[in-house]
């Protein structure tokens, strides 16, 4: 069985390099790179000139985002190599066992409700998993950002929890993960005004939604060198920007997105709080 592997760069090339070494000996995979930078990366040129058999070199002419360039990628290993279940990686993540955890990956894939996969995500140095995540509601949500700290005490300890067995979740994280590329292909309209963060809570909304399934595998291990993502303006106005898009997708009240978004900015307030009281 052909594999398919979406890689999705943004002035990380070493990265790319790296990760495509590791890949590379598995039989029958299929390797494509989307450029999201500024300008084409000559060393990502010549790895496709070099392995035509195994990889393609997309350059996007413009920065995509996420869901949006990682499905530049997935319609074309769809459409041009007739596979279906494609992992999609983070040019950061990391593993000496990709083989063994591909084939365990396809392994869920056995009805037509089955919609993705992600395995263990470790972040070396941290203690905390960052997979899967528990079940997302708006309500929640809000009373999270008001009771910030305390609130992510409970959050890792339930996540802590959740990640101890495999099983059916609400979703999984984004930098490595396997999924049904008709379905993901068939989500392309819910991010027209998405450009980056939010996206596994819409994977898991939707998939409740239409009755689909996502898995977390416990027993696979994957490496993710990037340091848990610090929140910046840049951060804020993309995940802000998102929040609102969801909220408008899945027919939210004026006024609960009011709150949701005023609760973000409240714990956004916080964190910087605490921040300049441990300095």
């Amino acid at each position: 069985m052909k594999i398919g592997v979406v890689l999705l760069n943004y002035n990380s090339s070493e990265d790319i390099l790296k990760l495509v070494e590791e890949l590379y000996n598995i039989e029958e995979i299929f390797i494509v790179i989307l450029d999201n930078s500024e300008k084409m990366d000559g060393n990502l040129l010549k790895l496709e000139e070099k392995n035509r058999d195994k990889i393609k070199y997309i350059f996007n002419n413009m920065n995509l985002g996420y869901y949006k360039g990682n499905l530049v990628g997935v319609k074309y290993l769809f459409n041009n190599h007739n596979i279906n279940n494609i992992l999609i990686l983070n040019p950061d993540v990391g593993s000496n066992a990709w083989n063994k955890i591909i084939e365990k990956l396809l392994c869920y894939f056995k009805t037509e409700k089955d919609f993705i996969v992600g395995p263990k995500i470790k972040i070396p140095g941290y203690k905390d998993v960052s997979s899967p995540k528990p079940k997302f509601s708006f309500y929640k949500e809000i009373i999270y950002n008001f009771l910030f700290p305390i609130s992510y005490i409970f959050l890792r300890k339930k996540q802590t929890k959740l990640a101890k067995k495999s099983g059916k979740v609400f979703t999984v994280e984004g930098s490595a993960y396997m999924v049904d590329a008709k379905k993901y292909i068939s989500l392309e309209n819910y991010f027209n005004n998405i450009f980056l963060y939010g996206e596994e809570l819409i994977f898991g909304l939707i998939a409740e939604k239409n009755k689909w399934d996502i898995y977390f595998d416990n027993s696979i291990n994957v490496l993710h060198y990037h340091p848990p993502r610090k929140e910046s303006k840049t951060y804020d106005k993309y995940y802000i920007e998102s929040l609102k898009e969801i909220c408008n997708l899945f027919k939210i009240s004026k006024m609960l997105e009011n709150i949701l978004i005023f609760s973000v900015y409240y714990k956004n307030y916080i964190k910087k709080l605490i921040l300049k009281i441990k300095r």
